[in-house]
């Protein structure tokens, strides 16, 4: 799909979301809806530990630094698990909350995406570079109860630089191991082009 067929479909998303959105939002009531600073944000170090490139089953660790601010609906954010609270439900790169339910969430983001060298590994000896490009992504978490989350996500190039589209579906059950700890066991399906 062009970048401008693109857009006009997330824009078109944006507005069936929005509005219904906002008309649920404003019927809750003020308890449902937890006081959060308005600037919050964390910075710090990672260790990643990930595959030389989407699909290798060759891994590399890297330490890089973590980044995450949140003004409002707004954010900006080096790692999707780098955040303030743990259900915070960011996408790496800057972004925004187009939803903001205590049932459902609804982001819509853009980051860069620096693309693939053939010379990252042997095994991509006789494959193309993919160029450096920027991905939009649109997602969405549900969680009908206070331990089940499901999710989904579609990534695509915008720049139309043969970064294709990824598209994610996932499931999570949170257990309370105390008054402030989580254990979550999850698994996500995903897709590309």
């Amino acid at each position: 799909a062009s970048p401008r067929r693109w857009l006009a479909a997330c824009a078109l998303v944006t507005a069936c979301v929005l509005v219904p959105g906002a008309r649920a939002q404003a019927a809750l009531p003020e308890a449902a809806h937890p006081t959060r600073p308005a600037w919050e944000g964390a910075i710090g170090l990672q260790l990643n530990n990930s595959p030389q490139y989407q699909g290798s089953d060759q891994r590399e660790y890297a330490l890089k630094p973590g980044l995450y601010l949140r003004w409002g609906r707004f954010y900006l954010a080096t790692a999707s698990n780098f955040v303030t609270r743990h259900d915070d439900e960011v996408a790496r790169g800057f972004g925004a909350e187009l939803v903001q339910r205590e049932d459902l969430r609804v982001h819509l983001g853009l980051r860069l995406d620096p693309g693939r060298k053939s010379s990252a590994s042997a095994d991509l000896a006789q494959q193309d570079d993919v160029r450096q490009t920027v991905r939009a992504r649109i997602a969405a978490v549900w969680q009908p109860t206070h331990d089940w989350r499901f999710g989904a996500g579609w990534s695509n190039d915008i720049l139309a630089r043969q970064g294709g589209a990824l598209v994610d579906f996932g499931l999570a059950r949170e257990f309370r191991a105390g008054p402030r700890s989580v254990v979550s066991l999850g698994a996500i399906l995903s897709w590309g082009d």
